[in-house]
């Protein structure tokens, strides 16, 4: 296992080089935040974020462990929608405190089991060195399993989104599909997703924009409610 900045730089024990603020403090990432590049053992063998993301949109997601009833209902579960994520560009990674050879056994279980291909790494970190530099690890709920957390970084790994889950409640694939989704339109309109979006509805416009303007982005498929409220369909 292995930290390493931008730079390439590894600190004693690579912790140094995660995520620290302007006074060398260190830091949790937080949504906005460039994500730190690490180099870990995985069960598709080592690998670093920044050469496995090669520019796309990352869904990266941290699991208890392996052999474990929801957590594999997870991982079958982003597996069996793995088309709808390489539709929109998006590199699953899964992190876990455990070792590589048991998660390999696992996600072999897992496919035979459900008839499913499981695509994409696992990082194993069976120390618990990466999970608690990123801020994958509850202390007051596990000091020694990774939690549920679900982070998803744009093309310039910047954070996106962020989401925890208690222990006991599994994520939804349709969900993190439809988060990505509203990103990604977010990025490429930059317009806001009002309560309750999904993927084909009217955005909002994120603040005053003339009337020039919205027709020049949205032609006729956009509407004034009022000043501060306006929606359009792109």
């Amino acid at each position: 296992m292995g930290f390493m900045d931008d730079t390439g730089r590894f600190g004693p024990s690579g912790v140094e080089s995660l995520f620290m603020d302007a006074g060398r403090k260190r830091k949790l990432p937080q949504v906005g935040d460039r994500f730190a590049n690490f180099v870990a053992e995985t069960t598709h063998g080592r690998l670093s974020l920044e050469n496995y993301a090669d520019g796309h949109w990352v869904y990266l997601f941290s699991f208890p462990s392996t052999f474990a009833p929801v957590c594999s209902t997870e991982i079958v579960s982003l597996a069996a929608q793995i088309k709808a994520f390489n539709d929109l560009g998006v590199r699953l990674m899964g992190v876990t405190c455990s070792d590589v050879n048991r998660a390999l056994d696992w996600i072999e279980d897992l496919e035979e089991v459900f008839n499913v291909r499981v695509p994409f790494p696992v990082v194993c970190d069976p120390q618990g060195e990466l999970v608690r530099e990123l801020g994958m690890i509850n202390p007051s709920e596990s000091a020694r399993t990774a939690m549920r957390k679900s982070i998803i970084l744009d093309p310039s790994r910047k954070v996106q989104l962020m989401m925890d889950y208690p222990a006991y409640l599994g994520r939804c694939a349709d969900e993190v599909l439809r988060c990505l989704e509203g990103l990604q339109d977010i990025d490429y309109t930059g317009m806001a997703l009002p309560a309750d979006w999904m993927p084909g509805d009217y955005m909002v416009a994120p603040g005053p924009m003339s009337d020039a303007d919205m027709c020049s982005s949205f032609g006729d498929n956009w509407h004034k409610v009022r000043d501060y409220l306006v929606v359009a369909r792109g």
